[in-house]
């Protein structure tokens, strides 16, 4: 129980630094557009979330509480991979899929070898969430939902860069995976 409770602090306290980081990137007005990816992830995760914390506690696993201190490091792992993307990729980083006057392909650093760093980060965050609850069932919930929604924004994401950058962008493709490579 200690473990759900230290993981949902992370997880709060990772949210607010993440929202506060992007809100402080201003995207001019007449290149924002709303993005139907940013509702499917905001809705994945907090879904995401909140079911895999109830089905947990309707299945208590007491013998994975054993596993606190590695579901811990494992969310740090994530937080940290998703704000080193973020600074890596500096101002471009945003929450809406823009391109910004200026941008380039950022092809260094964790880019260098994986397209979408940022989300892979928050992957391993939510896995280590979900072993914090104690059950592998909550895992499993978590990747249900944001799986999908994150395959969901890399198509789009992808499909935006692809029409702006051309090929420059699907020769980045070519050499680089979407979040782990030699997977997917």
């Amino acid at each position: 129980m200690v473990a759900w409770r230290a993981g949902l602090l992370l997880l709060g306290l990772w949210f607010l630094v993440d929202y506060w980081l992007l809100s402080r990137r201003s995207v001019p007005r007449e290149i924002s557009r709303a993005s139907i990816s940013c509702w499917v992830l905001m809705i994945a995760n907090v879904s995401g979330v909140t079911l895999a914390s109830w089905a947990a506690f309707q299945h208590w696993a007491p013998d994975m509480e054993s596993q606190a201190f590695p579901a811990l490091l494992l969310m740090m792992t994530g937080i940290a991979l998703r704000f080193a993307s973020i600074s890596q990729l500096g101002r471009f980083h945003t929450s809406k899929l823009v391109v910004l006057p200026g941008q380039h392909v950022v092809a260094k650093g964790l880019y260098r070898w994986i397209r979408h760093p940022s989300y892979l980060g928050i992957l391993i965050l939510l896995a280590g969430f979900g072993l914090t609850l104690g059950s592998w069932t909550g895992v499993l919930i978590l990747f249900g939902f944001s799986i999908p929604a994150y395959a969901f924004r890399i198509q789009q994401e992808e499909k935006m860069l692809v029409a702006y950058f051309g090929q420059i962008y699907r020769e980045y493709q070519a050499r680089t995976a979407r979040l782990i490579p030699l997977i997917y």
